[in-house]
């Protein structure tokens, strides 16, 4: 299952501000949004994993 954009646009602007995978994922998991492989409680090895997705890299590209 793919991350809803609106997700993944978070997260990477999250990122972009400084704050690290673990704190973007209690971020994520504090606001009860589920992951994309269904359930709650995000990890930071989730976001990293998230942060390194090829849909990741092109909403990067459209951003810079």
């Amino acid at each position: 299952m793919r991350c809803p954009s609106t997700v993944l646009a978070r997260a990477l602007a999250m990122h972009r501000d400084g704050a690290s995978c673990g704190a973007i994922a209690r971020a994520l998991t504090e606001d009860d949004i589920p992951k994309p492989a269904g359930g709650h409680g995000w990890q930071r090895n989730h976001v990293w994993r998230l942060l390194g997705t090829a849909a990741a890299r092109d909403l990067r590209a459209e951003l810079d």
